[in-house]
């Protein structure tokens, strides 16, 4: 999982497709490695990674989903919405959001 984490970091950074922005905030949300346990994975395994493109990235994702209306909280919640109707749009994004920055901040990036 700590790899599939970075990859969909340089996915989001290199592609910016909405997929890899809604695939990575509902992992870190729902998945059973999501929350601190991502960040601590990714650690774990990278520690020594954590540098150079790779800190861009994270940056980069941190930064897309800093504000309501960066593209990384819209892209989560349009698809979200889609498969969930039922769901809180204001919710959802907040919880995207705070679910990437907790993630960001755990690996140093801020």
């Amino acid at each position: 999982m700590a790899g599939f984490f970075l990859a969909k970091c340089a996915a989001v950074h290199g592609r910016r497709e909405p997929k890899d922005w809604y695939d990575i905030a509902f992992m870190l949300l729902h998945d059973q490695y999501g929350g601190p346990a991502a960040a601590e994975l990714v650690n774990t395994r990278f520690a020594a990674d954590l540098k150079g493109e790779v800190t861009t990235a994270l940056r980069d994702l941190a930064a897309n989903f800093a504000v309501p209306a960066a593209q990384g909280p819209s892209a989560y919640v349009d698809q979200l919405l889609v498969d969930h109707p039922d769901f809180d749009a204001d919710v959802a994004t907040a919880d995207a959001m705070t679910a990437v920055q907790k993630f960001c901040r755990n690996l140093g990036v801020n």
